[in-house]
């Protein structure tokens, strides 16, 4: 619904986000929306209802106000919608001056996430590194503009992040000594989870399917069967290859990431296998896709973590 929100505005306006900006203001405007529900709002000065009152963004809050109040069948506060047209007017102009914003390298915002990707990247191997900075530095962007009008607020996401991603949240505990080296101020938890999440969309971005061999003992249309299965039911693994047991080379097995096999094989690297017997029924399919997905997660964080 958001993302459908934000196609229309982008046609309607011209906003011309950059697939950055968009998927970064699908993820804050949802958040929001599941605050709002909660009748957690939040509270803007006069002086800043009036700046969005403007000619500039005049037509931005009214489009706003209706596409929400369409879309979610609920009245939205005119603070709401007035910070919604912020966050889509600061998109725009940070779409349209990316490229002489990259020239400038002395900005705050700039500093701190070069000193705190450092942090980040001695722990992880971040794949994508330049999405991730760039998602980084607008983030910051916008939390130095609520600083200047002293406007926080609530996360409802934030015991949740907490809860469920302990160790990335102490690591983003290195962003606050960071920032308030630089803006000398105190960031509330609520500002500290969204940074969380930042890490863990990145970590998420690193992981990669696995290439996977499968290896049948009788019918090439038995492996077959269970590889298309697998491709239509687990994303995390791509089956590069069928072989039969009898044709198997094992000088070649170092390019997979994982091997899947009906007869037990033993490999001079190493190398996960997950041996099934029989590869034809449904309900066993089912088991092994679980299986890899656990094997995905595992072999995935330990190159993420264990990169040096």
């Amino acid at each position: 619904q958001i993302r459908s929100i934000l196609t229309q505005m982008d046609e309607i306006t011209s906003l011309s986000l950059s697939p950055i900006e968009f998927e970064r203001l699908s993820l804050m405007l949802a958040i929001s929306v599941k605050r709002v529900s909660e009748k957690k709002c939040v509270s803007l000065s006069e002086q800043i209802l009036n700046t969005v009152f403007n000619a500039d963004s005049n037509d931005i809050f009214a489009i706003l106000q209706k596409l929400f109040a369409q879309t979610f069948k609920i009245d939205f506060p005119l603070t709401e919608i007035s910070y919604y047209s912020m966050l889509l007017i600061f998109s725009k102009n940070s779409s349209e001056n990316n490229v002489k914003d990259a020239a400038i390298d002395t900005k705050i915002e700039t500093k701190i996430v070069l000193e705190f990707v450092g942090v980040v990247y001695k722990k992880y191997n971040i794949l994508e590194k330049d999405i991730f900075e760039k998602g980084l530095e607008k983030h910051i962007k916008l939390t130095m503009n609520r600083l200047v009008f002293g406007n926080f607020y609530y996360n409802p996401m934030k015991n949740t992040i907490i809860n469920r991603l302990p160790e990335i949240y102490e690591l983003s505990k290195s962003f606050v000594q960071i920032f308030e080296k630089y803006c000398d101020t105190v960031l509330p938890d609520d500002e500290l989870a969204y940074i969380t999440l930042h890490i863990a969309t990145a970590i998420e971005r690193s992981k990669r399917p696995l290439k996977t061999l499968l290896i049948y003992a009788n019918s090439y249309s038995e492996g077959k069967f269970a590889a298309e299965y697998i491709r239509k039911n687990c994303a995390q693994v791509h089956i590069e290859d069928i072989v039969s047991s009898k044709d198997l080379i094992y000088n070649k097995l170092d390019r997979y990431d994982l091997i899947i096999s009906q007869i037990p094989i033993q490999t001079e690297i190493n190398l996960d296998v997950i041996i099934i017997h029989n590869i034809i029924g449904v309900e066993v399919i089912d088991k092994l896709v679980m299986e890899l997905i656990e094997v995905y997660e595992r072999i995935n964080n330990n190159v993420i973590r264990n990169h040096k």
